[in-house]
């Protein structure tokens, strides 16, 4: 999906969302083995501010942050996106998302996230930031014993 219609995320109250850095890196990796156990994370995405959290007291319950950059052609690759299962259906994922975006559109024209076709809510979510579908592709993982051809 690409950003489309990046009026959409005017509207968002990100008042809560909180950029998050490296000295959050335990509270993100625990956070992600409860909420998204298969989401790609990078360190250094963590540490240049790349991601963005809401907190119930010290405890994250959702964020959103950076899986790629291109500085070349102004592109930034979101996703990441998850909320703990106890604080899903509130929009967190829509304010933590929006605050991401917010950051990234003064150097990435482009924003774009992948989403499983299947994954209803997340898409419903990403179209309410503005998203449209632009292809569709399979995720092929291949292990070290599987062969390539």
């Amino acid at each position: 999906m690409r950003l489309h219609d990046k009026s959409k995320i005017k509207g968002i109250s990100t008042d809560e969302v909180l950029q998050l850095g490296k000295e959050d890196r335990e509270a993100v990796v625990k956070f992600l083995e409860v909420s998204h156990p298969d989401a790609l994370f990078d360190d250094v995405f963590l540490e240049k501010g790349f991601f963005w959290g809401i907190k119930s007291g010290e405890k994250l319950i959702s964020i959103a942050g950076v899986n790629a950059i291109s500085d070349d052609f102004c592109i930034a690759a979101i996703g990441t996106i998850t909320t703990h299962p106890d604080y899903r259906r509130k929009g967190l994922a829509v304010k933590t998302s929006s605050a991401l975006i917010n950051f990234l559109l003064p150097c990435y024209s482009d924003i774009v996230l992948n989403v499983k076709a299947s994954n209803i809510s997340a898409i419903q979510c990403y179209q309410k930031l503005g998203f449209v579908q632009i292809g569709v592709f399979d995720e092929v993982i291949v292990g070290e014993a599987s062969p390539l051809f």
